[in-house]
């Protein structure tokens, strides 16, 4: 179904109400050296609500340019394969077998005590 058209009918029902509720509500409304008045409430509140939109609009413009630098970013990363990943785990056990054997032996470990022949 296709509900932003839906969303959007009943907004527009519910904008049509609230219009209809509030045509006889009036205000005066002051900008610093000049005075509307009788302005009604829903013309008021309108103008609000679009110089909101306008003020916000700058703010997801910015949002979209950081998404793409990400992806930008995203594409030049070379993943890396499981072969080179198996390689790498390979080179890691040979180095941790190679440590285990230094430090066992005498010439690193000058307090193992060496087993006396008889």
């Amino acid at each position: 179904m296709p509900w932003k058209l839906i969303f959007f009918i009943i907004c527009i029902v519910l904008a049509t109400i609230f219009v209809g509720f509030n045509l006889e509500n009036r205000c005066d409304v002051s900008f610093v050296f000049i005075t509307f008045k009788q302005v009604p409430i829903f013309l008021s509140l309108t103008a609000a609500f679009v110089l909101g939109i306008l003020a916000a609009l700058p703010f997801s413009f910015g949002q979209r340019k950081k998404k793409k630098l990400v992806a930008e970013k995203q594409k030049n990363v070379v993943p890396t394969t499981d072969v080179k990943l198996k390689s790498v785990e390979k080179k890691n056990k040979v180095s941790e077998e190679k440590n285990k054997e230094v430090l066992s032996s005498k010439e690193t470990n000058p307090l193992k005590e060496e087993p006396k022949e008889k």
